[in-house]
């Protein structure tokens, strides 16, 4: 599809009729969804005098209550973006007691089809809009009808084989500002209507719409995304007719084999509506179970308006921006108001104000109560919408609540088995349920239905790293980088694999290349010091550490406390705690690192203070001292603490916080956990309770997989037992001399990038 159709060019502003982004220059703005109708209606019926009325009928299709004062607001926000002034008009002029008239020449693309060219007229006293959205409730069931054919073909042609379906964003032939959208919610409704059979998969929306306007053909599509059909099809409208196409397309042959096509007059809408649903209905109940049938009718409104909102808010939530967000919700609203009785646009509303969480930084508690509001009304509408499962699960995994968010993201995908965003957050649950091995097959079943999307590969390397599998781990990281080349996260995450390796120049030449993809990234700036620690280059630590650019002072603290123990020792680190490294956190990891270096002076009265304010913290609970996500690193709060507290005679509670550590990495082993940090976690467990034999046997595992940190070992005293022994000795000294031949082949090296 031509993007232009898009865009309307007036005085040298582009206007995105679907996104609403108002440009001009270096100048840029996007205007709310009520704004944006409003001028598009006025550029619609440029010359005319547009009554309030009829902005009041395009606008608030369902009335609100003070109608004047709502319009005269959005009219203002649309001379602001414009900077127009309404004593002196250059856009919009003010007819008194009667409207608004749009003064300016809009600009005719010749690529443009001529139904966008032309200007709209009146026929009578009717808001085009109501035609125009009307064909929801018609095409919809068309490509349906269709696609219920396209199935049957499916299982006939080939019996035992289960198909594998991509859905095409749909042409736009001939286009207005609503067929756009129009198309574009056909294309997600039939995706989501397909994805709920359990014969078939569907590649993900994100997958598919990537082919949207290149002309690739059936063949190269189906290899790149793994998929046996393509359902594609074309919308187009003129003043009498709206011309709906459907085909499904072999991508062995590349020939299509089933083609439907059909040419209907809106103002039959409600006839042809209620005939083709319950045609649909009909043919498909042969085929399908009445409980799907029964569910595929209840995704339906009783408003062509309200799901048209609904649709429309889909599509700004794909952006996954704050502004975004903010115009699906407020469609979500629209879509609400036109239909109380419509369930999707509730979980709709509900995810957007979810998805604050990670986009906004609001914390889930903010939005809990207006979130469990929303999903109990879906719920009384339709309990087994998968969207509505899908949600939940996800609702339950921000407040941390894993196997309720496990039980909801199961029953979704019991639903809708080619949910591949589902798929996703069922593995991130298994992952912080410590189960790795469930996790994987979550990961890869998401990369199969989304296979341009880097984000499961990315989890997929992660997962493979904590089981062990390096080798398949380099290829999932690869192919995340590969698909994702512009994103930091790809070689972030190529970074931890190979630290678990043990290969410490691999991992800081890996960060380097995730810093020069996102430099403004603190989180890649702290990880590469840390990794120069470990090898023992504090010179080129401490140049990292002057480049920071960053105000977290948690992190900036530890990695000076860092440099001070291994520069100069306890000595050093005692100097720097005395003279600069009285910081008063009040959040958990600060409270930990003061107890940490504290303890290792030998400082037990303030290392037990902060250990008292980290009990102390509101909401604390000693399970969130052990958590599997910590375990990748070898770092955990629980070691910390139970050192502290052995050291000042707490050793009861102190054994509890290891036996709970205990039971944890025992749990990871068993679900097939085999990564470096779960080796020297259970080393420093069993050296603080005096197990030096089965210490020594851990820690040596923990080095056959990639541990490497000898100076950690040797200054922190969660070892401490183990440094008369013989045998520590020997496994440090052969670790610092790995470390040096590292070391030496970094520094011969250090200009040489990955590619």
């Amino acid at each position: 599809m031509d993007k232009r159709s898009d865009q309307l060019r007036f005085d040298g502003w582009t206007l995105h009729k679907i996104t609403g982004e108002l440009t001009r220059g270096d100048v840029s703005t996007r205007l709310e969804i009520r704004p944006l109708h409003a001028l598009l209606e006025l550029i619609e019926h440029r010359g005319d005098v547009v009554s309030r009325e009829q902005l009041y009928a395009r606008l608030w299709p369902k009335g609100v209550v003070d109608f004047d004062s709502s319009l005269n607001t959005a009219i203002g926000k649309v001379r602001a973006a414009l900077k127009d002034n309404s004593d002196k008009p250059r856009y919009i002029e003010t007819i008194p007691r009667r409207g608004y008239r749009f003064l300016a020449s809009v600009e005719v693309d010749t690529h443009e089809p001529a139904a966008v060219a032309a200007q709209t007229k009146k026929d009578d006293g009717t808001p085009p809009v109501k035609t125009r959205r009307r064909a929801w409730y018609i095409a919809l069931p068309l490509c349906l009808l269709a696609i219920g054919a396209a199935l049957l073909y499916l299982r006939q042609s080939a019996p035992g084989q289960a198909p594998a379906v991509a859905v095409l964003p749909f042409v736009v032939v001939e286009a207005d500002h609503d067929t756009a959208p129009l198309a574009l919610g056909i294309t997600e409704e039939l995706s989501s209507r397909l994805a709920q059979l359990n014969t078939i998969k569907v590649v993900a929306r994100s997958s598919a719409s990537q082919f949207q306007g290149k002309h690739a053909g059936a063949r190269e599509i189906g290899r790149i995304l793994g998929v046996t059909h393509l359902v594609e099809g074309s919308i187009g409208r003129d003043r009498d007719a709206i011309r709906v196409t459907v085909k499904l397309v072999s991508t062995d042959t590349g020939f299509d084999l089933y083609t439907a096509s059909f040419n209907f007059k809106p103002e039959d809408h409600l006839d042809i509506e209620k005939t083709l649903a319950q045609g649909v209905v009909s043919a498909l109940r042969i085929r399908l179970s009445p409980e799907l049938a029964r569910r595929w009718e209840a995704r339906d409104s009783r408003s062509s308006l309200a799901f048209d909102y609904y649709v429309r808010a889909r599509h700004y939530g794909h952006l996954h921006t704050p502004d975004g967000d903010d115009q699906a919700a407020a469609l979500y609203r629209l879509a609400i108001e036109q239909d109380p009785q419509f369930a999707l646009p509730y979980v709709g509303l509900a995810e957007s104000l979810i998805a604050s969480v990670s986009e906004r930084d609001v914390r889930i508690a903010e939005v809990s109560t207006e979130v469990s509001r929303l999903l109990t009304m879906a719920e009384k509408l339709s309990p087994q919408l998968p969207e509505l499962l899908a949600a939940k699960g996800w609702f339950a995994t921000e407040r941390g609540e894993f196997a309720e968010a496990a039980k909801h993201l199961q029953a979704a995908l019991a639903l809708n088995p080619s949910d591949a965003i589902s798929s996703a957050r069922l593995g991130n649950v298994y992952d912080s349920l410590g189960q790795p091995r469930e996790a994987l097959e979550s990961f890869t079943r998401a990369a199969e239905l989304d296979p341009l999307d880097f984000l499961p590969q990315m989890y997929r390397c992660l997962e493979l790293q904590e089981l062990g599998r390096f080798d398949e781990a380099e290829r999932a990281c690869a192919r995340a980088r590969e698909l994702g080349p512009d994103n930091y996260w790809g070689s972030f995450v190529t970074s931890w694999l190979k630290y678990g390796r043990g290969d410490l120049p691999e991992a800081i030449n890996w960060a380097n290349v995730a810093s020069k993809i996102e430099p403004s990234q603190s989180d890649i700036a702290y990880w590469r010091i840390e990794l120069l620690l470990n090898l023992g280059l504090p010179e080129q630590a401490r140049e990292s550490v002057a480049m920071l650019a960053t105000t977290d002072d948690i992190q900036t603290w530890r990695i000076n406390a860092s440099l001070a123990l291994l520069e100069h020792g306890q000595a050093g680190l005692r100097a720097f705690l005395e003279r600069g490294g009285k910081l008063e956190f009040d959040d958990m990891d600060g409270l930990v690192y003061v107890a940490r270096f504290h303890h290792t002076v030998g400082n037990l009265k303030e290392a037990r203070r902060a250990i008292q304010r980290a009990f102390e913290l509101p909401g604390f609970n000693e399970r969130e001292l052990v958590k599997p996500e910590q375990v990748i690193t070898g770092y955990s709060p629980a070691v910390i603490c139970a050192g502290v507290l052995l050291d000042t005679g707490e050793r009861d509670r102190a054994l509890r916080l290891l036996a709970d550590l205990d039971e944890m990495l025992d749990r990871l082993e068993k679900n097939g956990w085999a990564n470096h940090g779960l080796y020297s976690l259970r080393a420093e467990s069993q050296a603080l309770r005096g197990q030096g034999d089965a210490a020594m046997q851990s820690l040596q595992r923990a080095v056959a997989r990639g541990w490497r940190l000898a100076w950690h070992a040797q200054a922190e005293p969660y070892l401490a037992s183990l440094r008369a022994r013989e045998d520590f000795k020997a496994l440090m000294k052969d670790v610092e001399a790995r470390n040096a031949s590292m070391r030496a082949r970094y520094l011969k090296v250090i200009t040489v990038v990955p590619q």
